[in-house]
């Protein structure tokens, strides 16, 4: 086999497999993109759905004598119940109530707006709410086009179109401690004949959250099924929350290597077929979590004290996670998952020599990754000046072909017989050398 051949070969894997792992990455280029009032001139990267790392745990409690259903879903606990309708919160005749008319006239809107308090989601500090046009709200912490898929708060996210309908309006209520938000009379968009809709999606300064249904003519479900828009827009009711990173992919079809920002979802709560009549609502209790600990003592209190999270605390971003949160690319990066204290006896607090244990096992693990990650540079740096010297030497050899370099490259292209034929059969080689001289 020619030297080309193998190189040519050795390009098509990689590049087979940097094709395959871009690939594996899910595209949503295909939804309709909301547009934010703030980003109307503005470009968003190149953004792809990871779902590897979500984590769905539930459990469900039924009780008909109260009509209402309770599921643990780890991260909250929800509670269903129907015939609500003395708990509606109207906002029409409320006198402190906003309305905005770029949302209530529009088709796949959003605006963001700053709450009076701070949220907490998933145990994160909320400061900001974008609310849309399709029934939902927004609470991610960076701008993308994936509104749809990632770190939604979605009462009922449909194509929704409050265009068309002129009493169609989306109302919203804020003070300290509640941000309610109220979409009226909307219409589906291409089957205005469902409808209207009106429905309300609550947060509250404790972290709870309500979802509440004064009139639905179809469910959820049923809009799932029959809206012909349903693959150009999700329909969901839930939460969700996700972290990101880069990765870089080589593109085929673009033939050139492109930085993309990839949104992993490590956990969601999906209601969609709950949802059932008119007057209905649905609380989200949330739960503590890891993120919630300020110290070591309380982070390893907590696995103790509850085990739906085993809670570590990383004395080098003085936090406490399970790994799994809007942080966990920067708990890998400083080696959190490898370091981090798990039992309270080792925190600096915790008695015994636990002060000692935190600094050595800080320096210890401290200095291994510098020397692995110097290393790891060596081994890379020497490995590059290997390829470059041999990309250089093929270079000049095949430029120059009269030169001692030339002649042994064209020398082994041509006869690539003598330069990869077994050691095993020197007789072979001897007596084929003989005859050529001959």
């Amino acid at each position: 086999m020619k030297i080309g051949s193998l190189f040519s070969y050795a390009y098509f894997a990689v590049a087979l497999w940097l094709f395959q792992g871009f690939s594996s990455v899910h595209s949503l280029d295909q939804f309709l993109q909301y547009q934010d009032a703030r980003l109307l001139n503005g470009k968003l990267p190149i953004d792809r759905l990871d779902e590897s790392h979500l984590r769905i745990r539930h459990r469900r409690d039924a009780d008909p004598l109260k009509n209402a259903t309770k599921d643990d879903h780890k991260y909250y606990k929800s509670i269903y119940s129907q015939n609500q309708e003395n708990d509606w919160f109207e906002l029409s005749d409320h006198p402190e109530k906003k309305t905005d008319p770029y949302l209530s006239k529009g088709f796949l809107k959003s605006k963001n707006f700053q709450l009076q308090f701070t949220f907490p989601y998933y145990g994160h500090p909320v400061t900001n709410a974008t609310i849309t046009t399709g029934g939902f709200l927004y609470v991610g912490y960076v701008e993308t086009s994936l509104i749809t898929s990632v770190m939604y708060i979605a009462p009922f996210m449909a194509p929704f179109n409050p265009s068309l309908n002129e009493s169609a309006v989306i109302y919203y209520f804020s003070n300290a401690t509640q941000f309610t938000v109220q979409w009226t009379n909307l219409h589906l968009s291409n089957k205005e004949e469902a409808g209207p809709f009106t429905f309300q999606a609550s947060l509250y300064k404790d972290g709870r959250i309500k979802f509440a249904y004064k009139l639905i003519p179809l469910t959820p479900s049923e809009v799932l099924e029959k809206n012909p828009l349903a693959s150009k827009h999700p329909v969901r009711v839930g939460i969700s929350d996700a972290f990101f990173g880069y990765r870089t992919y080589y593109a085929v079809q673009y033939k050139r290597w492109i930085k993309v920002r990839v949104f992993y979802i490590y956990h969601k709560v999906d209601k969609i077929k709950d949802i059932k009549s008119n007057g209905s609502e649905l609380l989200l209790f949330p739960v503590k979590n890891c993120i919630a600990a300020k110290s070591c003592e309380e982070c390893t209190n907590l696995t103790v004290s509850q085990s739906v999270f085993t809670c570590s605390w990383c004395f080098k971003l003085q936090r406490c996670s399970d790994s799994f949160d809007r942080h966990r690319v920067e708990w890998i990066k400083k080696s959190c998952d490898t370091i981090a204290i798990k039992e309270y006896k080792k925190c600096s607090g915790g008695g015994g020599d636990s002060g000692s244990y935190k600094r050595d096992v800080y320096s210890s693990q401290s200095s291994g990754i510098s020397t692995g990650a110097v290393v790891a540079i060596i081994v890379v740096f020497v490995v590059l000046v290997i390829v470059i010297g041999l990309g250089a030497w093929c270079f000049y050899a095949y430029t120059h072909p009269v030169t001692p370099s030339g002649l042994f490259l064209i020398e082994l292209r041509n006869k690539p017989a003598q330069f990869f034929q077994p050691r095993e059969q020197p007789t072979v080689a001897g007596a084929t050398s003989t005859a050529s001289r001959a």
